[in-house]
């Protein structure tokens, strides 16, 4: 998996990667894949994946992440479960 980062016009720095799910997983439009733009103040998704897009330039990568939908954050410990007996 291939990891890029940039720093956009603002000043902010990006990390890019792609994210294939596994086969089936029933993500509809998403099955094929997505980039993820993760900064300090929000993380993005775009999909389908680019051709190419790591070697893109760091100036088409901003374009890409300007038109990536706003996703939210997923906790590394997880969301919790609430336990409904």
């Amino acid at each position: 998996m291939a990891i890029r980062e940039f720093t956009d016009s603002n000043g902010i720095r990006w990390v890019v990667w792609s994210t294939v799910p596994a086969f089936g997983s029933g993500l509809g439009s998403l099955e094929a894949g997505w980039l993820t733009f993760d900064s300090k103040i929000a993380r993005r998704r775009l999909s389908p994946i680019p051709d190419a897009w790591s070697e893109a330039s760091s100036s088409r990568l901003e374009d890409w992440c300007r038109s990536a939908a706003t996703v939210r954050r997923t906790p590394p410990e997880g969301f919790p479960v609430h336990d409904n007996k």
